[in-house]
C-alpha cells in the first residue's frame, strides 16, 4: 500500500502543476502576453513530464496534428532557405504556441471544464468594464508605457473626449479581435445552458459585443456579425432561415448605403455621435489606402512565392518598396498611415513570411478544425450539452477571426494567436470528451 501511494504521488503531483498552469492560461488570455506565454510553456513541460514519466498522454488523431507539423516544418524551411537566417530563426521562437492545443487536452481533462470557463467569463467581465472606462474617461493605468489611448471623437464642442478602448492590450485591434472570439463563445454556452447559469454566460457575452463596439474596430464588428450567423445556424430552421436571411438582407443593405456614402455623417453630428460616424464613415474612399496595401503586399509575394521571406517581421519592410511603387501607379497617392510594411491582411502576410505553402497550412490547420468540430457536433446529439456549445461557440468564433483577419494581422499576433490555439484546445478536448462519453468510458477530470 506504501509503494502504491508513494507511486501515485508523483501522478498527483503533476495533475496538481497541470491544473496551475491551465487556470494561469485562463486568467492571463485576456490582458497579458507574457503571463499567456508562461503558462503555455509551463503547461507544454508538464506534459512532456508526464509523457516521458508515465507515457499517459491522450492522442488525438494524427490527421488532426498534420497540418501543424507541416506549418512547423514549412517556416523552418523558409527560415533557412532565406537571407538573414539569425533573423529568422530568432522568429521562430513564437510557434511554440502552436503545441497548445494538444498540450491543453490533458489539463483541461484534469479539472471542472464549466467552472474553468466560468472564471474565464469573469475576468472578461471585467476586462470590458476597464475598457468601457476608457471609452468614456480615457484612464490608461495598466499598460501606459506602451501606448496612449485613440481619441475617438468629442461628444459635443469643448466637451468630454471619447477614447477607442484596448483594455490592456497594445491597441484597440488586438483587444476587439481577443473579445469578439470570446463573446461569441460565450453566446453560444448560453445557447446550451439551463438555469440560472444561462444568465451568467448571456451577460459575459454581451460585455464582449460592448467591448468590441467602444473599440471602434469595424473589421472585429464584422468578424462579430459573421460569427452570430453561424451561431444563428443552432436554432431550428423555422427561426434560423428567416433570421439569416433578414441578418444578410440587412447588412447588404446597410453596407451599400455606408459604402456610397449616403449614411455618412459630417460636422456637428460626428461631435454628437463619434462611434456611430467611424462605422457609417466607411465608405470606399476611406478604404483606398486598404486596396493599395493588399496590392503591395499581392506584388511583394510573388518575389518568393513558395516559401515567402522568412517569419523575422522586419522583413516586412520588403513591402514598403511595393507600396511606394503601388502609389506612383495611382498618381502618387499619400499614403494616411507610414508605410510600415503590415499589408492589414493577415492570409496576405502569412503568404509574403511563409509562402503559398505556409497559407495552405494555416488553413489546413483551420479545416482540420472545423472538420473535427462538425464531426462531433453530429454524433454528440444530446449527449453532451455543454461540450456541443463549446464546439459551436469555436466553430463561430473562429470562423468570425478569419473574416476579421482580411483586414488586420490578428493571427500573427501573438496575443491573438495564444487565444486561437485556445479555441482550438478547447475544441480538441470537447470532441474527446464526447469520443469518450459515446464510448462508455470515463472522462477523467470534471468535464462539467
Amino acid at each position: 500500500m506504501n509503494r502504491l501511494i508513494e507511486n501515485l504521488a508523483p501522478v498527483r503531483s503533476s495533475e496538481s502543476w497541470l491544473r496551475f498552469a491551465i487556470y494561469s492560461l485562463i486568467v492571463f488570455s485576456t490582458f497579458s502576453r507574457t503571463g499567456v506565454d508562461g503558462s503555455i510553456i509551463l503547461l507544454e513541460f508538464v506534459v512532456l513530464y508526464r509523457w516521458l514519466r508515465f507515457r499517459r498522454i491522450e492522442k488525438p488523431p494524427f490527421w488532426m496534428a498534420a497540418p501543424f507539423l507541416v506549418f512547423l516544418g514549412t517556416a523552418v524551411l523558409s527560415s533557412l532557405v532565406n537571407p538573414n537566417l539569425p533573423g529568422n530563426l530568432i522568429a521562430l521562437h513564437g510557434l511554440f504556441r502552436f503545441l497548445l492545443p494538444f498540450v491543453m487536452v490533458p489539463a483541461l481533462f484534469a479539472v471542472d471544464s464549466r467552472r474553468l470557463l466560468s472564471v474565464f467569463a469573469a475576468i472578461v467581465v471585467l476586462v470590458a468594464l476597464y475598457g468601457m472606462a476608457q471609452y468614456y474617461f480615457g484612464i490608461n493605468w495598466l499598460r501606459p508605457e506602451k501606448t496612449s489611448l485613440i481619441p475617438l471623437g468629442s461628444v459635443s464642442e469643448g466637451g468630454s473626449v471619447l477614447y477607442r478602448a484596448k483594455g490592456v492590450f497594445r491597441n484597440p485591434i488586438i483587444y476587439s479581435s481577443v473579445m469578439l472570439m470570446v463573446g461569441v463563445l460565450l453566446v453560444s454556452l448560453f445557447m446550451s445552458a439551463r438555469g440560472t447559469e444561462k444568465k451568467f454566460w448571456l451577460a459575459a457575452g454581451v460585455m464582449s459585443f460592448v467591448a468590441v463596439a467602444s473599440s471602434g474596430t469595424r473589421s472585429a464588428a464584422l468578424g462579430l456579425f459573421v460569427g452570430l450567423l453561424v451561431l444563428a445556424v443552432r436554432l431550428r430552421p423555422r427561426y434560423s432561415v428567416p433570421l439569416i436571411s433578414i441578418s444578410l438582407a440587412g447588412f447588404a443593405l446597410l453596407a451599400g448605403l455606408v459604402l456610397s456614402g449616403k449614411l455618412r455623417m459630417e460636422g456637428g453630428e460626428v461631435a454628437a455621435y463619434p462611434l456611430a460616424a467611424r462605422f457609417l464613415n466607411s465608405n470606399i474612399e476611406n478604404a483606398t489606402e486598404r486596396l493599395y496595401r493588399w496590392e503591395a503586399g499581392w506584388l511583394a509575394i510573388q518575389q518568393n512565392p513558395w516559401l515567402g521571406v522568412g517569419p523575422d517581421k522586419t522583413l516586412k519592410a520588403k513591402v514598403i518598396r511595393f507600396m511606394i511603387k503601388v502609389s506612383r501607379k495611382h498618381g502618387n497617392y499619400k499614403y494616411r498611415l507610414l508605410p510600415t510594411g503590415l499589408i492589414h491582411n493577415v492570409h496576405l502576410q502569412v503568404a509574403f513570411h511563409y509562402g503559398w505553402l505556409g497559407l495552405a497550412a494555416v488553413f489546413g490547420i483551420w479545416a482540420a478544425f472545423f472538420y473535427w468540430n462538425g464531426l462531433w457536433i453530429r454524433r454528440a446529439g444530446a449527449e453532451a450539452p455543454f461540450e456541443v456549445g463549446i464546439l459551436w461557440g469555436t466553430s463561430a468564433a473562429l470562423a468570425g477571426s478569419l473574416i476579421d483577419g482580411f483586414f488586420n494581422n490578428n493571427f500573427l499576433d501573438g496575443m491573438n494567436q495564444a487565444v486561437i490555439m485556445m479555441f482550438f484546445g478547447l475544441s480538441l478536448h470537447s470532441g474527446l470528451v464526447i469520443r469518450r462519453r459515446l464510448a462508455g468510458g470515463s472522462e477523467g477530470g470534471g468535464d462539467g
